[in-house]
């Protein structure tokens, strides 16, 4: 081995460590401000300052975008590990926040956007770097979304004594739930969490099928937004799993619409800035599968 790949393989080595040190210690921060701080939206905001702070000293340290993909792994999967692990486990040094989850979605979402926003500052300067970073990113995010998907659609839910409840009548659900806040009866957080779990959960979702499948004809993409929210709760029903609600498929959809739009919305401001879309490639007039 000649002493310029000796030289190399140092310097990777050194990038590696600081990644590592770095994402350790802004992770340790994270959960020390959890800790003081009992979770909640301030603690929330905290966390999202840490890991912009993290996100610049990588970049700034290592002179790469796509080592940013390597320093949100480990923020992300403690996270995202805690908020699954304290509402069944006891743990006095950790207090259970229903906001717990929402700082292992940030810590993948600053890094992103900063690199999002470094790109468009830079223009086309910065697109090789930022397709590595996406590519990488956007492999995790994957496993993680699709992961969460199947587990909260089929293996968090009871199993119905006398057959599966189902409602048909459309926004029913969601009325009730806005009726009872305007009494006082539940908290708004409710309504928060019902929206979380069905629109917010489904844009990305929406996002992606524009992204891979922006190719083929435009009912065929919004036949598939509509495919798999009717799919889940299909088999919902004939499982006896939990609930068949209409709503569910309803507010499912809208998200997925929703990230369908703002795919549209993102690549052609990608377009102003940099003058390709956003995955690099250049402007031309089949990249939606029609002729513009």
């Amino acid at each position: 081995m000649n002493r310029r790949n000796v030289l190399g393989n140092r310097i990777e080595e050194s990038k590696t460590f600081w990644v590592i040190l770095i994402s350790i210690l802004i992770t340790g921060i994270q959960f020390a401000v959890y800790h003081f701080v009992s979770g909640g939206w301030f603690g929330i905001l905290l966390a999202v300052v840490c890991m912009l702070v993290g996100s610049v000293l990588v970049h700034f340290i290592t002179k790469e975008q796509e080592e940013l993909a390597g320093y949100l792994l480990v923020p992300c999967v403690f996270s995202g590990s805690m908020g699954l692990l304290l509402p069944h486990a006891e743990i006095p040094f950790f207090p259970e926040s229903e906001t717990a989850l929402l700082g292992c979605l940030f810590s993948f979402l600053v890094p992103v956007l900063y690199s999002v926003i470094y790109t468009l500052a830079n223009g086309t300067s910065e697109l090789a770097g930022f397709a590595k970073f996406y590519l990488r990113a956007t492999v995790f995010f994957y496993v993680v979304y699709f992961g969460l998907m199947v587990y909260g659609a089929f293996f968090n839910q009871i199993v119905a004594e006398n057959g599966n409840y189902t409602q048909w009548i459309p926004f029913a659900t969601f009325a009730a739930l806005v009726d009872g806040v305007m009494k006082d009866a539940i908290s708004i957080w409710r309504v928060t969490e019902f929206l979380l779990n069905r629109v917010v959960f489904f844009l990305p979702y929406g996002f992606f099928v524009a992204m891979l499948c922006r190719k083929l004809h435009g009912v065929i993409r919004i036949l598939l937004l509509v495919i798999l929210p009717v799919l889940l709760e299909a088999v919902q029903l004939a499982f006896h799993w939990g609930t068949c609600d209409v709503d569910d498929v309803l507010f499912r959809i809208i998200g997925g619409l929703l990230g369908f739009i703002g795919f549209l919305a993102f690549d052609a401001l990608f377009q102003r800035f940099t003058a390709r879309h956003f995955d690099g490639s250049e402007i031309n007039r089949d990249y939606y599968g029609r002729k513009i």
